[in-house]
């Protein structure tokens, strides 16, 4: 029996004993799912603030919506044309008393404290600096976000049998890491955390995407190496784009910071049309 024969064999029983692509992508769907959840929950816990913001007429637009307007220009006069029949200190009284007015009919909405500092001196510990700038609390919750993508990657499965799960888990991943990307994300909007505060979370979801597409593509150049058929495999159009997709996304693992902006836009498009 041909040794080359022998292993394709083995391996095609065991690429026809894992779990089915549709199971695959239920497992790493409802993953996600549960992610939403937590983001929902913390949403609910931020919610008092947000009804009490709105109560005000005033604050409901106030720091969402672009306006414009008209900006007075100040046209600077000679001394000697300038006629003062008041003095200086009199003019200062009257604008202090006029915003002093302004402030006094105002409406200020009731201060709500935001929820993480209702148990701040309880859970004062997580706040310790633990892995460079990361807290201890964002340690554990890097941890657990860890271990739910490792549950998504593996449950009832295993890398070397299927290929397809860890693709799953990486595209899984690019709603996640787009969103926390930016500075005016809607999750830090819903959670009521300012983005500086979990940008190291969108760092690390973009380094689980990086490794997840990379142990997908390891994964098949393996397999077609074992079964030598990766030179006709890999000149097929779909692998080529699959190529450039790691190619890309690896390059958006890079951090530095004269070519990080320029790399990042260029890679991440290319990588998604990939």
């Amino acid at each position: 029996m041909d040794p080359a024969s022998g292993r394709e064999t083995s391996l095609d029983a065991l690429q026809h004993s894992a779990v089915p692509k549709a199971e695959s992508a239920n497992v790493v769907f409802w993953v996600d799912v549960f992610i939403l959840c937590f983001i929902a929950i913390c949403t609910l816990l931020q919610s008092p603030r947000y009804f009490a913001r709105l109560l005000s007429p005033d604050e409901r637009g106030g720091g969402h919506f672009l306006s414009r307007n008209p900006v007075a220009r100040t046209v600077a006069s000679s001394p000697s044309l300038m006629k003062t029949s008041e003095s200086f200190a009199d003019l200062v009284e009257r604008a202090h008393s006029g915003k002093l007015e302004q402030r006094t009919n105002a409406f200020v909405p009731q201060h709500i404290r935001a929820w993480p500092t209702v148990l701040r001196t309880t859970t004062a510990f997580l706040r310790i600096r633990f892995l460079g700038r990361i807290h201890l609390g964002g340690t554990m919750l890097l941890t657990f976000y860890f271990g739910l993508l490792l549950f998504a990657g593996l449950y009832r499965d295993s890398l070397f049998t299927n290929q397809i799960r860890a693709a799953y888990v990486a595209v899984s991943q690019i709603p996640f890491v787009v969103v926390l990307a930016t500075k005016n994300n809607i999750i830090s909007m819903l959670i009521g955390i300012g983005w500086d505060h979990i940008n190291y979370i969108h760092r690390f979801t973009g380094r689980l995407l990086v490794i997840a597409a990379n142990v997908h593509a390891i994964g098949y150049i393996y397999r077609w190496t074992i079964l030598g058929k990766f030179t006709r495999h890999i000149e097929q159009p779909r692998y080529i784009w699959g190529v450039v997709a790691l190619v890309c996304v690896d390059v958006l693992s890079f951090s530095l910071a004269i070519v990080f902006f320029v790399s990042h836009v260029v890679a991440f498009i290319l990588f998604l049309v990939a």
